[in-house]
């Protein structure tokens, strides 16, 4: 299913004459929306968001997932910077690091999520969920939102935000 859905999409909504790869009416929507979304952002020079996180393994780690702050203002996006010195949080100062921080890149009409940079011990999972909320499309409202263990990496994330 999920291999017709990538298929329909690259071919960008035409029927397929096969009966086997024919998509449910639901699916079908689904992929002309995608479809125009595409259409939208290449008329208005904007490149698709990556939503793959990266990782530099040093100590402190170095993570990075979406766009950079100057890709964003030049595809002519109107962003929101969220810049945290969280050296001084419990969750790092409990493991000894004085290193940490964390960029945050939102669009300001939106409240959509298009990049995030940390740095600090255990971001490497944080990543993953800046990672998630990018491939979703999550505000950083909707992020916000979430509840997580204490004192834990995961709990920074609404603070970050």
């Amino acid at each position: 299913m999920a291999s017709l859905v990538r298929q329909r999409l690259t071919n960008c909504g035409r029927r397929s004459a096969r009966p086997e790869q024919r998509n449910s009416d639901q699916d079908h929507d689904l992929i002309r929306t995608r479809c125009r979304q595409k259409r939208t952002a290449h008329e208005r020079g904007i490149r698709p968001v990556t939503a793959v996180p990266t990782t530099v393994f040093t100590i402190p780690e170095l993570n990075r997932v979406g766009v950079l702050e100057h890709e964003a203002r030049d595809s002519g996006l109107d962003n929101d910077l969220r810049f945290n010195d969280t050296s001084g949080w419990y969750s790092n100062f409990r493991v000894g690091e004085t290193t940490a921080s964390a960029k945050i890149t939102i669009e300001r009409a939106t409240d959509r999520i298009l990049g995030a940079h940390l740095r600090g011990p255990g971001y490497a999972e944080l990543i993953n969920i800046f990672g998630l909320a990018i491939k979703l499309g999550l505000t950083s409202r909707q992020l916000k939102s979430m509840t997580a263990t204490y004192p834990s990496i995961g709990s920074d994330l609404g603070s970050m935000l």
